[in-house]
């Protein structure tokens, strides 16, 4: 057997015992040879599973060399003989050997209880062997039947009973063997144990020795290190015991009231300490807070350091120790000199007042977020630029909540740009909705915020109220625009002057000299005479025009309301109109609701006639053919007259200047319409001073609709 000692003192749970962990395999290998050859029958011990831990002893040559050396013999010979060495504890298995047919036992070893593994005997031959059973085996494993038949016969011949016997033999061997084995175990186990036991008794002796000395000179190096971190923090200690009205201090605590080893330490001694201003309030709060509400001291005062007379600040800390009957026996503590970090806390508090008076006096916004752009700083200006009424209203809340949607998400978006690029925006452009609904412009400039390791915490924002600058700009660009508007309105009037004026007026002046000709016919005069009535009713409607326009513009026309029929007016506007149609061979119709003739309302009469007028002269005037359609629906409490036409339509472009003076699609001299460009200028005047609206729908080249209210 081998030494067992390392194997026992490893192993503490008996499952992970192995067969080869108890027994030398050599000394079991030579005790299986002797077995065998004792016996006359074949020996191997195996697995659980039917793996060999042996080597076989006096294996037949029908086992070892035929059956063994196919591929499906072996295996069922590792099966039979997994099942041959199923665990049993009462016997040993005899049976026929599933690859061969020869006779098989088994019995198994176990150590406490855990099957380790199988000691098998067999291949004998007996009475009950079926031959041509085992001539079909051969060729069902693939092996030489002849060679097969000749290795049988060699099988050694032993009866059913003579091997039963050697069966049951083998078994209490394999029992004893086990148990012996076993018993081993346990002793070995034990001896190792003790020798562990008494290894570590000797070890912790020796710790204990180590340990000591190196405890006595941690605590030394403990005790110099305690005092001098309290010497650095300025850190005292004491223990008052309250029933003797007596505490003892620390050296440091000693220096820190200015006090030697003489003084009175007693609680009257103590409050002797504490600053005048202190004293009857730290009096009242170790008395009725500390002892009589069972609180710890927790406290900031200040004292009169008795050897110097200067005034310092301290910070005290203790606690209350109470007996059975819940009365105070004794309170430990300490106490710091604080008074540097009070005097850095002033000089922070007055930095902070100061910054904060400033930043508060600055017109401009200031503000800082966090990385989720909720403001952690605001002063008065952004409070006022947020609509809100204090700091607090805004801290801790983002822009989402103050602004529009589409601000909120531009604001967010550069503010998210500053943050995780690091790149800081500057003198950026843009507005703000304020609580009165106006828009306010803002010159933002945002810097991200970082901490000490310059990670970025945030950022810190810069707005300047702009608003009047903005307005002053678009006051420029308004100022220019009408500059340029007024340049192009001159251009435009002096081309009208020129084509609406000059051209009537040549029209006079040349058919009128050629009226005094004797020599013309009567033909020739009337002809010439109605051109020079043509020409003067254009100038005369021109300068109409002018008068018209100029006096709306000056705010100089006057309204007459009065009751009227607004029918009678279309139906005038519908006689003047008609001749001219007809030569254009336009369908004129006029469009009215039913029993519009008994509709009456208060207005200007002549100046609802000339806005008309002018509507339907437009539509005449630009429609090649097709129809010219006007009248008025009922809107409400107010009517709502329209001229529609087929005419040559308005493009969106001009669309939007068609109602200013002198506009029309075409402004220049050479023109194919006759008109001075002010006709729905002045109807617009006119439809406003009667508190009217104007608006128009067109569609280039298939025609406008022009449509204004009257009330």
């Amino acid at each position: 057997m081998e030494n067992k000692d390392e194997f026992c003192v490893q192993t503490e749970n008996e499952s992970d015992i192995q067969f080869s962990d108890l027994f030398d395999l050599k000394d079991i290998q030579h005790i299986q040879d002797l077995f065998s050859n004792a016996t006359g029958v074949a020996s191997i011990i195996t697995h659980p599973d039917g793996a060999p831990i042996t080597h076989p002893s006096n294996f037949c040559r029908l086992c070892n060399d035929i059956i063994r050396k196919t591929e499906k013999g072996l295996a069922n010979c590792y099966r039979s003989d997994a099942i041959l060495g199923r665990l049993s504890i009462s016997d040993a298995t005899v049976q026929p050997c599933m690859s061969g047919g020869l006779y098989d036992a088994g019995a198994s070893i176990t150590v406490g209880g855990k099957h380790i593994a199988n000691w098998l005997i067999g291949q004998v031959r007996n009475e009950n062997i079926e031959v041509q059973q085992m001539i079909e085996y051969a060729g069902e494993i693939g092996a030489n039947r002849e060679a097969f038949m000749k290795a049988l016969a060699e099988v050694p011949v032993m009866s059913l009973d003579q091997f039963t016997k050697v069966s049951k033999m083998l078994f209490a061997f394999a029992k004893e063997l086990s148990e012996k084995a076993y018993s081993n175990l346990q002793l070995k186990k034990q001896i190792a144990e003790r020798d562990k036991a008494t290894a570590m008794l000797k070890e912790s002796e020796e710790n204990f020795l180590s340990e000591k000395y190196i405890l006595h000179e941690n605590l030394k190096r403990s005790e110099e290190f305690l005092r001098e971190t309290q010497k650095i923090a300025r850190l005292g200690a004491y223990t008052l015991n309250i029933d003797s009205d007596n505490w003892i201090s620390s050296e440091i605590l000693d220096d820190i009231f200015g006090i030697d080893s003489g003084y009175d330490k007693s609680v009257q001694g103590w409050a002797s300490i504490v600053h005048p201003e202190w004293r009857q309030m730290m009096v009242d709060y170790f008395t009725n807070e500390v002892l009589g509400n069972h609180c710890k001291f927790d406290k900031e005062y200040m004292i009169i350091r008795q050897n110097s007379k200067e005034e310092r600040w301290v910070y005290g800390l203790g606690k209350v120790t109470y007996n059975d009957a819940n009365q105070p026996v004794k309170m430990i503590g300490t106490i710091q000199d604080i008074t540097d970090r009070k005097r850095v806390e002033k000089t922070l508090q007055n930095e902070r007042l100061l910054l904060r008076t400033l930043i508060d006096n600055i017109p401009d916004s200031i503000y800082s977020k966090d990385l989720a752009c909720r403001k952690t700083l605001v002063n008065i200006a952004e409070v006022g630029f947020m609509g809100a009424k204090s700091e607090a209203e805004v801290l801790g809340k983002d822009d989402f909540e103050f602004y529009p949607k589409e601000l909120a998400e531009k604001f967010f978006a550069d503010d998210q740009l500053v943050i995780q690029t690091g790149k800081p925006v500057i003198n950026r452009e843009e507005y703000i909705i304020d609580e009165n609904g106006q828009k306010r412009w803002l010159l933002s400039s945002k810097l991200p915020l970082r901490n000490k390791d310059s990670e970025i915490i945030g950022l810190v924002g810069i707005g300047r109220d702009i608003t009047e600058r903005k307005q002053a700009e678009e006051k420029l660009i308004i100022a220019k625009e009408k500059a340029e508007s007024g340049d192009r309105l001159k251009t435009a009037f002096m081309n009208n002057i020129s084509h609406e004026i000059r051209t009537p007026l040549n029209g006079i002046l040349g058919f009128g000299n050629l009226m005094g000709d004797p020599n013309i016919s009567q033909d020739e005069r009337d002809g010439y005479f109605e051109i020079v009535k043509i020409s003067s009713d254009r100038l005369m409607n021109t300068v109409t025009d002018y008068m018209d326009i100029s006096l709306i513009a000056s705010g100089n026309q006057e309204v007459h309301k009065k009751l009227i029929a607004p029918c009678d007016i279309l139906n005038e506007i519908y006689d003047m109109f008609l001749q001219s149609c007809q030569t254009k061979k336009l369908k004129l119709s006029i469009h009215t609701p039913t029993m519009a003739g008994k509709l009456h309302i208060n207005t200007d009469p002549k100046l609802l006639h000339k806005a008309l007028r002018h509507f339907v002269d437009n539509a005449i005037k630009f429609t090649a053919q097709g129809y010219v359609t006007f009248g008025f629906e009922e809107n409400g409490d107010e009517l709502k007259f329209f001229v529609t036409d087929t005419g040559v339509g308005i493009s969106p472009e001009a669309q939007t200047t068609i109602f200013d003076k002198f506009m029309q699609e075409n402004v220049s001299m050479t023109r194919n319409h006759e008109g001075s460009g002010l006709g729905l200028s002045i109807a617009k005047g006119i439809v406003e001073l009667l508190g009217g609206r104007i608006w128009l729908e067109s569609v280039k080249g298939k025609g406008s609709s022009f449509f204004f209210t009257i009330k």
